[in-house]
């Protein structure tokens, strides 16, 4: 991977908002941009009017401004492979879930097959504080994108958050982030105390495991992590607004497509519903 990182652009109006939050994570990381915009045939007036928008920005870090043509998410991901890129910044353009079946999204899409991580650009939907939210699933992927948050939070000054979700299909309670049943057990002084005793030892075994793992990390900067239980991509989007995390940082993994059209992902679901920016790491192919 080269210390290049691809940036697609179209004519939409969030178009220069990515260009601004790529010049601004280039800056801070040290990194080169390629602005890519996808035509779908030669066009001489787009492509000029493509390179005068770029040139309008004054980017302050080495860039160059490429054109290709064809379908967006395959040529994105050609030119990703061809340029070596290790890093995708892109916006989500949300879609209907019959939408996103039927047509297809260039996000979900690059979610599943991008040879490098991809960073998805999401406006901000409320404050938010120099904080990083990574949830853990103990993967060899995660590993990579802990060490990853860990240079991240360091450039940065940012605070970072880990997060660990015992993954429940029940709906999850607003307070404390648990399933009903558990929550009843933990905390109502009327139901069975041996009960009780059992899933607070969970709740600590599960919390000791987690500090274990991320301690035998050696991480290099303070951080701060939590248990909670119930649907993953809920919490996830939960923990992000109760923390203010300016920034989610987590692991792909794929799914069939009947697994995503029925059952969902929660990548997917976060790139399309998740209140700031989404770092998704993708292991480059062998």
């Amino acid at each position: 991977m080269t210390n290049r990182i691809l940036v697609p652009l179209d004519n939409s109006a969030i178009s220069l908002e990515v260009a601004r939050f790529a010049e601004e994570y280039a800056v801070k990381h040290e990194k080169s941009i390629d602005f890519l915009h996808v035509h779908a045939k030669r066009d001489p007036d787009a492509e000029q009017y493509f390179e005068e928008f770029v040139a309008r920005q004054t980017i302050k870090v080495s860039h160059q401004v490429l054109h290709r043509y064809g379908k967006s998410s395959n040529i994105i991901l050609k030119t990703a492979e061809q340029e070596q890129s290790s890093m995708i910044v892109m916006a989500s353009h949300s879609h209907t879930l019959i939408g996103r079946l039927l047509l297809g999204s260039n996000t979900d899409y690059l979610l599943h097959h991008a040879p490098c991580p991809v960073l998805i650009y999401k406006k901000f939907t409320s404050s938010v504080q120099n904080r990083i939210l990574v949830p853990v699933d103990y993967s060899t992927s995660n590993i990579c994108v802990i060490h990853s948050a860990e240079e991240w939070a360091a450039r940065e000054n940012a605070e970072l958050f880990f997060l660990y979700i015992r993954e429940s299909q029940e709906p999850t309670n607003p307070l404390f982030g648990m399933d009903p049943g558990v929550e009843t057990m933990m905390f109502d002084p009327n139901t069975n105390a041996n009960h009780a005793q059992i899933d607070q030892k969970l709740h600590e075994t599960l919390t000791n495991e987690l500090h274990q793992y991320l301690n035998d990390m050696k991480l290099n900067i303070p951080w701060k992590a939590t248990v909670k239980y119930g649907i993953p991509y809920l919490l996830i989007v939960e923990s992000q607004i109760e923390i203010q995390a300016k920034l989610v940082m987590m692991a792909a993994h794929s799914q069939s497509f009947a697994e995503r059209m029925f059952l969902g992902g929660t990548t997917d679901y976060m790139a399309h519903h998740s209140g700031c920016p989404i770092y998704v790491f993708r292991a480059p192919p062998n």
